[in-house]
């Protein structure tokens, strides 16, 4: 991750959900216009969360990609996993392209699909991440608390070299 940011969701005062979120994924999506932004590595507690709480996280990344004056939600899957596109399709994702042989920070390339979903025209605010900061400081649904992010966020140069962040700002 070159520049992103990192948000938590909190349930019974331990994390059972995260994902990143970037401002570019030239690996991926190859040079693109700052358009979008990327939602990589959702993942859930399944043994601690209700049904549909990764819907409901990227629901959050795709709000904050609108609050950032952005105009589409990107992210990409293994091409070979059948469930997780199939997920993201009825998230109303749609599928824009494959990725062949994409380098990997450890082990061989491999191929992604590529999807996408524009944030609709009136969700665009084009407030800054300080001011989309200072909106409501939680937000709860059925005991989770999406802590409004980002907790961490990274800029360039910021990372160890395997696409990971050595360091970044610690926002809470």
């Amino acid at each position: 991750m070159a520049r992103g940011e990192v948000w938590l969701a909190e349930a019974a005062d331990r994390v059972v959900g995260a994902f990143e979120l970037w401002w570019e994924d030239e690996d991926a999506w190859g040079p693109q216009p700052p358009t979008a932004g990327y939602a990589h590595r959702l993942m859930v507690d399944h043994g601690s969360v209700q049904p549909g709480t990764g819907r409901h996280l990227l629901r959050v990344a795709e709000r904050r990609v609108a609050e950032a004056g952005r105009e589409m939600v990107r992210l990409d899957c293994l091409a070979g996993n059948t469930r997780l596109k199939a997920y993201h399709l009825n998230a109303g994702y749609r599928v824009v392209g494959s990725e062949e042989g994409k380098p990997q920070p450890s082990g061989s390339p491999k191929s992604f699909t590529l999807l996408g979903k524009a944030v609709p025209p009136s969700a665009r605010s084009g407030r800054s991440p300080s001011a989309a900061r200072a909106l409501a400081l939680d937000e709860r649904v059925a005991g989770l608390q999406v802590l409004r992010g980002p907790f961490l966020t990274v800029e360039a140069g910021q990372e160890r070299g395997d696409g990971h962040p050595r360091d970044g700002r610690l926002v809470r």
